[in-house]
């Protein structure tokens, strides 16, 4: 008889410690966010200037009920970062005629695509490798949020 190598507890433990976590960033470290989402220049500009108008500017174009507001920012535990904004609704329409995207999602999950779009322009026009690891860690993040289907088909 072969025995199984790990015990389902021991599995489910491994899978566990993969997990990326997110942790709110409080109220007295959020001026140091954006200049970590966005780190160096960007077309001249300090990069969190270029990136924070960016974010805005994507959300405004993806979502048609987007209107400005408070947004959270979020740390990850594989050294990810991204923004997600506050709005009252449980899910929002999301747009992006570039792909044929049409959807619904949470607005945590609109945050992350609308991040995600602002770090892809920002690597476009930067070729920083930092702002491309800040990509990667995001989008494995969204590999494993509830509604990362959606996610990686607005992106896609």
């Amino acid at each position: 008889m072969i025995m199984p190598t790990t015990t389902p507890d021991a599995a489910a433990e491994a899978l566990h410690a993969r997990t990326i976590t997110r942790t709110l960033v409080p109220e007295s470290r959020r001026s140091r966010f954006l200049p970590q989402l966005f780190p160096g220049r960007i077309r001249g500009l300090p990069g969190f200037l270029w990136g924070e108008a960016q974010l805005y500017d994507v959300a405004k174009k993806l979502c048609p009920d987007y209107r400005g507001g408070f947004w959270s920012f979020y740390r990850l535990s594989n050294t990810g970062l991204y923004a997600a904004p506050e709005m009252e609704c449980a899910t929002v329409t999301v747009r992006w005629a570039d792909n044929f995207f049409d959807g619904e999602m949470s607005p945590d999950a609109f945050g992350i695509v609308a991040t995600l779009f602002a770090l892809s322009a920002a690597c476009c026009v930067s070729q920083s490798d930092a702002l491309a690891g800040r990509y990667d860690t995001l989008r494995d993040f969204a590999a494993e949020h509830d509604e990362r289907n959606l996610i990686f088909r607005a992106i896609d």
